[in-house]
């Protein structure tokens, strides 16, 4: 039970030192092998940035620690060490960490939970810490503040996930946006499942494309008719997506149509069209 908890805390510093984006594929594809679905599930959510931190602020976090080390110590740590969950987790007072028994989904389950106060929260967070290593505390604290760091994109993760199951990158590009945290359902998927109920593939947000660099030296080997060129607008950039309910959401997914009701969008073919929505004087 305890290992699943370490073994989230070692990949974290292993993505942190490693500079290879493949070995970083491979860290997380073993790290998802390994795992039973429930924990690389919420591992996905935190990597991806989808976990509702709950509200807890810094000055939470310092107030739990300046309860455990005199202030002027914590506020000089601080300032040279410049991250704030590495400096708690540093300073917080070492205790016997084999008094804890703990799980990443146990532990999400009650970080997230709607029902407890934030003064509860405070103090199963203060016990918990307690009874944790240095790492383990520093994963917790890194939730928690958000701003991972560890070089890990949505993309590497997609990759990963193209390994340990029957379904290829494209496909999962394709679906991403099905799904939502703690993605249980995503990994079903993966090993041949449905797509959730209710689901229309059509409505679905789609990952926009990016720019690529190329090698110069093969330009000259490129044909021109397999490309096109076009203007750089200055706007916003978005997707629409006409279907029987035309949708238009901006680069973060965010579905935006209602802020535009004056373009009155329609059409009988589905199609999605990728570009930049700019203000037009006529």
């Amino acid at each position: 039970m305890r290992m699943r908890m370490i073994k989230f805390s070692k990949l974290l510093d292993e993505l942190l030192i490693t500079p290879s984006t493949n070995q970083k594929v491979v860290l997380l594809t073993n790290y998802f092998k390994e795992v039973e679905q429930s924990d690389r599930g919420w591992a996905l959510s935190i990597l991806s940035g989808q976990v509702n931190r709950r509200g807890l602020t810094s000055n939470d976090l310092r107030g739990l620690i300046e309860e455990k080390v005199p202030k002027r110590l914590f506020e000089y740590s601080y300032d040279y060490v410049g991250d704030l969950a590495e400096t708690i987790s540093l300073l917080w007072p070492k205790n016997d960490p084999k008094k804890l028994v703990i799980k990443l989904t146990d532990l999400m389950k009650a970080l997230v939970n709607k029902s407890k106060k934030k003064e509860e929260l405070l103090s199963f967070l203060n016990n918990t810490l307690d009874r944790l290593t240095t790492t383990e505390r520093f994963s917790i604290l890194k939730i928690l503040t958000g701003g991972m760091r560890v070089g890990v994109s949505n993309g590497l993760l997609k990759k990963s996930l193209s390994k340990i199951g029957c379904r290829n990158l494209d496909d999962i590009d394709e679906n991403w946006y099905a799904f939502a945290p703690p993605y249980f359902d995503l990994f079903s998927w993966l090993n041949g499942g449905s797509l959730p109920t209710g689901i229309k593939k059509e409505e679905l947000f789609h990952s926009f494309m990016l720019a690529n660099n190329f090698n110069e030296k093969n330009f000259s080997e490129l044909s021109e008719n397999n490309y096109v060129a076009e203007y750089k607008w200055d706007g916003i950039r978005a997707q629409i997506i006409y279907s029987d309910k035309t949708k238009i959401y901006s680069r973060s997914g965010d579905d935006i149509t209602e802020s535009f009701p004056e373009l009155g969008l329609k059409s009988k073919k589905t199609m999605i069209l990728d570009g930049e929505l700019i203000i037009k004087k006529c």
